[in-house]
C-alpha cells in the first residue's frame, strides 16, 4: 500500500501541472482521480491536532477544452502569524490521508473523527450547530481562511475558528483568465461538496460569477475553483488533508440549512494594498470590494450581493 500510495502522489504531482484544481466532470471521472495523492509541501507547519451525497458537478464550461498552463505551486510559509484577535488558528498538516477511500468513506469518516472538535468550536463560539449561515472569509496574503456562523439566519455572525491555508498561487488581485494561476477574489458560494476528489474532499466556488464573466476573459475567465484537501494548488485554497475533514463536515452540516458563502478578500488591511504602487490598476476594484466587508463587520450579517452592468458589486441587507 505505501508503494501505491507514494506511485500515487506522483501521478498526481504531474496532473497538477497541467490542469490545476479540476472538478471532475462527472462520478466516474472523480473516481478515477481519486487514487491521487498529493505532493507533501516544502513547509514545515505545526502539527495539530454521513453528509448528504453532494450534487453532481454541472457540466458548464465542459464543451470545450481551455489551454492547459503550467505553473508554479505557492507553499504557505512554515510558521504563520496568529490572529490578533479571536479563537486560535487551527495550523495545516502534514498528514495525507487515504484517497484509495470511496467517496461516501471519506466523508463519513470526517464526520466521525471531527464532529467533537467542531461542536466544541460552535459550543465556545455560543453558536448553534449546525448553523443557520455559514461564512467562509479568506485572505491571500496572510493565508488564512476563517469561519463565521450564526444560529438563526437573521442573527450577528460569531467568529467561529480561523484555519491557516496550506497552499495558494499567483499574487494579489483578482483571477482575470484561465491559466493566469491567480486566486479569485470576490464574493461566492459554495455550489457542491464534492468527497470523490483527488484532492482528497473538495467543495467548489462559483467562480467565475456575474462580476467575473464582465470583468474577466470573456472566452476564458478560468474555472473549478476549490477548496480541498492536500498542501499543493493552482488557484485553489489548499487546507491539507486533516483540515479539509473540518471544513468540510461542517459545511456539510451548514447546507441543510442554507447556503455557504465564501469572500475573498487580498488581505486584512486595505490601507496596506494602498501602498503597493504595482497593484494600482486593482485600486477600483478593491475599494468596491472591502464596501462589502465594512458591512458585514459593521452589521456582523452576510449581506446580499448583486453585480451591476459594469461588473461593480453592490451590497445591501435583507433578502
Amino acid at each position: 500500500m505505501q508503494a501505491i500510495m507514494k506511485l500515487n502522489r506522483l501521478v498526481a504531482g504531474v496532473a497538477l501541472l497541467v490542469t490545476g484544481c479540476t472538478a471532475p466532470t462527472s462520478p466516474t471521472v472523480g473516481a478515477a482521480r481519486s487514487a491521487a495523492v498529493k505532493p507533501v509541501p516544502t513547509a514545515n507547519p505545526d502539527p495539530a491536532d454521513q453528509p448528504d451525497q453532494p450534487d453532481q458537478p454541472d457540466q458548464a464550461n465542459q464543451a470545450a477544452e481551455p489551454p492547459a498552463v503550467a505553473g508554479p505551486v505557492k507553499s504557505a510559509p512554515a510558521l504563520l502569524p496568529a490572529i490578533a484577535s479571536g479563537p486560535p488558528l487551527r495550523r495545516f498538516t502534514n498528514i495525507h490521508l487515504d484517497d484509495t477511500l470511496a467517496p461516501q468513506i471519506r466523508a463519513r469518516q470526517a464526520r466521525t473523527k471531527t464532529l467533537a472538535v467542531i461542536e466544541e468550536l460552535f459550543r465556545q463560539a455560543e453558536v448553534s450547530f449546525p448553523p443557520a449561515g455559514l461564512l467562509l472569509r479568506g485572505y491571500k496574503h496572510e493565508q488564512e481562511l476563517e469561519v463565521w456562523a450564526s444560529s438563526e439566519r437573521d442573527s450577528e455572525l460569531r467568529h467561529i475558528t480561523t484555519y491557516s491555508i496550506c497552499a495558494t498561487s499567483g499574487e494579489l488581485g483578482p483571477k482575470r483568465r484561465e491559466g493566469d494561476l491567480q486566486v479569485p477574489e470576490g464574493y461566492y458560494r459554495i455550489q457542491y461538496l464534492w468527497p470523490g476528489s483527488a484532492y482528497y474532499l473538495s467543495m467548489k466556488v462559483n467562480y467565475p460569477n456575474q462580476s467575473d464573466r464582465l470583468l474577466g476573459d470573456k472566452r476564458w475567465p478560468g474555472s473549478d475553483i476549490m477548496i480541498h484537501g492536500s498542501c499543493a494548488s493552482i488557484g485553489c485554497l489548499a487546507m491539507s488533508d486533516e483540515r479539509i475533514e473540518e471544513i468540510y463536515t461542517l459545511s456539510a452540516a451548514a447546507q441543510r440549512r442554507g447556503p455557504l458563502h465564501v469572500h475573498l478578500y487580498p488581505m486584512r488591511d486595505q490601507s496596506a494594498l494602498e501602498t503597493l504602487a504595482q497593484f494600482g490598476q486593482h485600486r477600483d476594484f478593491w475599494n468596491n470590494l472591502y464596501d462589502g466587508r465594512r458591512l458585514v463587520d459593521q452589521t456582523k450579517r452576510i449581506p446580499t450581493v448583486r453585480v451591476g452592468s459594469d461588473g461593480v458589486y453592490q451590497y445591501s441587507l435583507g433578502r
